[in-house]
This record gives C-alpha cells, sequence and structure tokens, in this order.
C-alpha cells in the first residue's frame, strides 16, 4: 500500500467533491449556527494549509490546519473517503499537519 499525503492547492475534482461530501454531511446533520466548515474559497485562504491523503493512487482523505491568529495551528475537520473502511490513517500525518504550522510560528 502506497500514501502520499500531499498539500493540495483544491484545483482536482475529487479533492472538491469531497470537500463539498463534507459540507452537505455537516450541513445535513448539524444546524445552521454550529457548522464552521469552510468551503472552497474559504479553504484557499493563505492563512490555511490544505492537505489531501492518497492511498493506491486514490483520494482518501482530507485535512486543513488554520494559523490565521498566530497561536498554535488549529486544525480543521479531516475527513476520511469511503475508499476502504479497513485503511486507517498514516502514521505520522498529524506531524505532518503540524510542520507547517511551527513553520509559520518560525517566521513571523
Amino acid at each position: 500500500m502506497v500514501i502520499e499525503i500531499r498539500v493540495d492547492d483544491l484545483s482536482g475534482p475529487l479533492t472538491q467533491a469531497l470537500i463539498a461530501k463534507h459540507l452537505r454531511g455537516m450541513h445535513d446533520s448539524s444546524p445552521p449556527e454550529s457548522v464552521h466548515a469552510l468551503d472552497l474559497e474559504g479553504l484557499r485562504h493563505p492563512s490555511i494549509t490544505f492537505w489531501s491523503a492518497w492511498v493506491d493512487g486514490e483520494l482518501a482523505g482530507i485535512g486543513a490546519l488554520n494559523q490565521g491568529d498566530g497561536r498554535p495551528g488549529c486544525p480543521g475537520a479531516a475527513r476520511r473517503d469511503q475508499v476502504d473502511a479497513r485503511r486507517r490513517p498514516a502514521p505520522g500525518c498529524g506531524d505532518r499537519a503540524r510542520a507547517p504550522a511551527a513553520h509559520r510560528r518560525r517566521r513571523a
């Protein structure tokens, strides 16, 4: 099994479809005032780093990290696709999500 986690520019149709699915799920299961998920435009903000996770070339999940206020990064919701319920996140995925936040703090 080959797992690839990449910073994603949000331009791919599979990534966009999973974000749309995530937003629909949030709105279907929560009152509107409790939905804090960002749409594509919101996820493109410079303070947000967005990743997609691919397993054997198939989109398996997405996640985001918001570092907008100078404090340690705030992870956004991560969404796993239903590609294969037996697959689990790769070890070290959290480390990959935290590294850009640490880099941003060093540059500030």
